[in-house]
C-alpha cells in the first residue's frame, strides 16, 4: 500500500508539467496544507488536499468540480499557483506568499526591498517550508 505521501504523485508529475510547475514543490505544498489530506478542513474554511477557501475554488476551479477530489485539488492548486507566479513576476516565494496570506496583502508590500520582513510569521513559515529542497533552502530566501 503506497504512503498517503506518495498515493498522489502521478496526478501532481502530470498537472505540475501542465503548468510548469515543479512537482516537489507542489509536494511540498500539499504537505504544508493538508498532509495529503483530501477531506481536511481548517477551522475558517478552507477545504481539500491544496486547502482553498470556497470564494477561491469557485474562481479557480472548472465548473462542477469537486474540492475534496484530489484530481481536481492538485489541478486547480497547479493552475492558481501558476497564475500567482505570473502575477508576481515569476517569484516563487512571493506567489507562495500570495497562496498564503492572499495576493491583495502580497501586491501591497513585494514593492518594498524587504517584503519578506513583512510577511506575518505564518506566512514566512509557510512559505519557507514548501520551498525547502531536502532540507537545504532555496538561494536566495531567508526568512525574517
Amino acid at each position: 500500500m503506497l504512503a498517503a505521501e506518495d498515493r498522489y504523485d502521478s496526478l501532481i508529475a502530470y498537472y505540475a508539467g501542465l503548468h510548469n510547475r515543479d512537482a516537489r514543490q507542489v509536494k511540498r505544498q500539499i504537505r504544508a496544507e493538508s498532509n495529503f489530506n483530501p477531506t481536511a478542513a481548517s477551522p475558517v474554511g478552507a477545504r481539500g488536499l491544496l486547502q482553498f477557501m470556497p470564494a477561491t475554488w469557485l474562481q479557480i476551479a472548472w465548473p462542477g468540480d469537486d474540492i475534496v477530489n484530489p484530481e481536481h485539488s492538485i489541478r486547480a492548486g497547479c493552475k492558481y499557483m501558476a497564475t500567482l507566479q505570473g502575477v508576481v513576476n515569476g517569484d516563487l516565494a512571493l506567489a507562495l506568499a500570495a497562496y498564503n496570506w492572499g495576493i491583495g496583502h502580497v501586491r501591497k508590500v513585494q514593492a518594498d526591498p524587504n517584503w519578506r520582513t513583512l510577511l506575518p510569521p505564518e506566512t514566512a513559515a509557510y512559505v519557507m517550508k514548501c520551498m525547502d529542497y531536502e532540507g537545504e533552502t532555496v538561494a536566495g530566501w531567508t526568512p525574517a
